[in-house]
């Protein structure tokens, strides 16, 4: 497999689990709904499988799950991704449309940064996810962003590889980190970018963001050593010469 195929690959494979996690609340979201209105039985009654979903960004249907009857039909690119994230964390951002749909009903409905319906309280869940996230990285308080990629680029420096003349890298245990010109991105192995020029992508998990923010300080601190036994050497070498 090309380097090429192997990460749209991992873009598609990406993409996927972002999508299966939002479907996942959405099943779970309206079926604590339909407790709710007492409408479960009559809706197991009536159907058998589960609940039929559709996405659609700017008019245009990029995801279809027909229960359990039919394959599950995704289109959705990165960048549609990035988008329906970004509306459920900020509607108010959102150009064009946005909607969801179950049983060809919708529940979710974004227009042009107005929020038309929200049955299921999909944007408050995103919004209170995103505000743990940004509680997080100021808790943290370990370094700015900017300090990330000096980190990451002290990192290829002293250990990445030259992969063209205009990009270097370097290959962690759970991260890859590139130098592209003026470029600097972080990827998680079968995941993607998931810090990219400062800012992390959609693709970046809590879990991410908490690992990528302490990076300076470890690095710091393993230059700090390897600087403390090239003294340690040279020392030695000196004694054993005189």
């Amino acid at each position: 497999m090309s380097n090429f195929e192997s990460q749209a690959h991992s873009i598609h494979e990406s993409t996927s689990a972002i999508v299966d996690r939002l479907i996942n609340l959405i099943l779970q979201k309206h079926q604590q709904m339909l407790v709710l209105t007492g409408k479960l039985l009559d809706s197991l009654l009536n159907k058998p499988t589960s609940a039929n979903i559709e996405i659609q960004i700017k008019g245009q249907k990029v995801y279809d799950k027909q229960g359990d009857l039919k394959p599950t039909v995704n289109l959705l690119t990165l960048d549609q991704v990035n988008e329906l994230k970004g509306s459920l964390d900020n509607p108010s951002t959102t150009k064009g449309s946005v909607r969801i749909l179950i049983d060809d009903k919708p529940i979710l409905d974004i227009k042009d940064g107005q929020v038309l319906r929200d049955d299921l309280g999909l944007i408050r869940d995103q919004t209170q996810s995103l505000q743990a996230s940004k509680n997080l990285e100021t808790e943290q308080g370990i370094s700015s962003k900017s300090s990330i990629i000096q980190a990451g680029t002290s990192l290829i420096t002293q250990y990445g590889y030259q992969v063209s003349e205009n990009i270097s890298a370097f290959r962690g245990q759970t991260y890859s980190y590139e130098r592209n010109n003026e470029s600097f991105t972080i990827h998680a192995y079968g995941r993607g970018a998931v810090f990219k020029d400062g800012d992390f992508t959609a693709l970046a998990t809590e879990q991410d963001q908490k690992t990528i923010m302490q990076l300076p300080e470890k690095v710091k601190k393993e230059l700090s050593q390897n600087q403390q036994q090239v003294k340690q050497k040279s020392l030695i070498l000196k004694n054993q010469s005189n």
